[in-house]
């Protein structure tokens, strides 16, 4: 499995996990960057809290 295989099935598994959520992924290879995406930017931000206390 390969990197952009594995970001593919962590997204789906949290869509799965979270419906009311909506992510997008894409690869750039002339940068070799990954772009993730989820909204509503409040789900990330309660997660990031939740995560550091």
């Amino acid at each position: 499995m390969n990197s952009q295989e594995y970001l593919k099935s962590k997204i789906n598994n949290l869509v799965i996990k979270y419906p009311s959520i909506k992510c997008s992924y894409a690869f750039d290879g002339f940068d070799n960057t990954h772009t993730i995406e989820i909204t509503p930017s409040s789900f990330f931000t309660i997660m990031m809290n939740f995560h550091t206390r």
